[in-house]
């Protein structure tokens, strides 16, 4: 399957890649559609926050049953409530990466398998203008983003007392990104379309590239704003791994010339803020990896589907390697970060509770006597249990 430019025989692999593209279209909605809402859920509501620590409590009381028998209750206090420490900036641009491949998933992948199904052609002349319009526009925005993104990582490692983009300041600088390719791309793309065949009822019409200066331009000049976006994203991620390599070797150095007291109290205050240190680190360098697992791997698909399609190469499964991404991203999430899993099996945990309490029109577990429960207060907690609370004064128990 091909368009104008290139015919049926030049291509191998069409057999397979249709029903690539569509499995990617289904995995990556759902994938990307399930991030998302974890996402929002997890920065907006209150609820969702109440229902993880009742089902921290629920997996602590079924391990430890009998400890929890001789512990009394505690209260949540500001004693034992400490800070979120997630960054709500990159939250943010993991909602954008994976709305942009919710697109890919709904719109693009499918418009190209109608079209590739085809041949590219069509009976509307718009389908195919709305086709190239769409496919060059959301891997450019993605590669953008994902350079604001190492950008933004490098001056929150590299450089923490210089707070440059606040959650507000990313919303903004999105949106203008988003309207300043939109614009020019709407006003100068431009694609050709032809008449296959006409008769009295309807026309078809074959979509192929668009003829003309301005085109070829502004192709090339794709091809140079990623080679130079894909360089920068290089740039700071090496800076920021040199930093991470200076900080580890300087702490290293640290523990040799004070080594911890074991002799003393096995805990004090100083302790827990080290380990406390620790996992703050450990988080920002994972959701780092995550950031740039998801640029390296698009970098190689989009650069490959470049290359084939620039050369006028024969695989089309390589020409939209870059579609495959939209359900990639996703896996890169769940596999780096930790607590996106959990709260992908907590929201399956929840829906099954919930269709088992409609259908035997029961109580919670809490209520059912299978945790110990107070109405002041809620189930109870373990003693030493840390409990976390975010911005909107919801609680977390990790």
């Amino acid at each position: 399957m091909s368009n104008l430019t290139y015919p049926d025989d030049d291509y191998y692999g069409s057999e397979y890649t249709l029903p690539i593209l569509g499995i990617s279209a289904i995995l990556g909605f759902f994938a990307n559609f399930l991030v998302i809402l974890i996402y929002l859920l997890n920065k907006t509501s209150s609820k969702w926050h109440k229902i993880k620590r009742e089902h921290h409590n629920r997996i602590v009381h079924m391990r430890h049953v009998e400890q929890l028998e001789q512990q009394s209750e505690i209260t949540i206090t500001p004693e034992n409530v400490k800070e979120s420490t997630s960054d709500p900036v990159a939250g943010f641009f993991v909602i954008v990466l994976a709305s942009s491949d919710l697109c890919s998933c709904i719109i693009l992948i499918p418009m190209t398998i109608v079209l590739e199904s085809a041949n590219y052609s069509s009976t509307s002349k718009f389908t195919c203008h709305a086709n190239d319009f769409i496919k060059a526009l959301l891997p450019f925005f993605s590669c953008i983003v994902m350079a604001i993104i190492s950008f933004d990582r490098y001056m929150y490692i590299c450089h923490p007392f210089t707070k440059c983009l606040t959650l507000r300041r990313a919303l903004i600088t999105v949106l203008c990104v988003l309207f300043l390719i939109a614009v020019p791309y709407s006003l100068t793309f431009s694609t050709k379309v032809t008449i296959a065949n006409s008769s009295n009822v309807n026309e078809r019409y074959t979509c192929g590239n668009g003829d003309g200066l301005i085109t070829d331009t502004l192709t090339y000049m794709n091809y140079a704003f990623f080679a130079i976006l894909i360089m920068c994203v290089c740039i700071f991620y090496s800076l920021i791994y040199c930093t991470v390599l200076k900080s580890r070797k300087a702490s290293v150095k640290i523990q040799l010339l004070n080594p911890p007291d074991t002799k003393g109290r096995s805990f004090t205050k100083t302790g827990s803020a080290d380990q406390a240190n620790a996992k703050k680190i450990k988080e920002r360098l994972r959701t780092i990896l995550m950031l740039f697992m998801v640029a390296f791997c698009f970098s190689v698909t989009y650069g490959i589907s470049i290359i084939v399609m620039s050369n006028k190469g024969k695989s089309l499964l390589a020409s939209y390697l870059y579609l495959v991404m939209a359900m990639v991203d996703p896996i890169i999430y769940l596999t780096i970060n930790k607590s996106l899993r959990n709260d992908i099996t907590l929201i399956g945990f929840v829906l099954c509770q919930t269709c088992y309490f409609n259908s035997k029109n029961r109580k919670p577990f809490a209520r059912q006597g299978l945790l110990p429960y107070s109405r002041r207060t809620g189930p109870k907690v373990l003693q030493g249990s840390v409990v976390q609370t975010n911005r909107n004064n919801s609680f977390e128990v990790v």
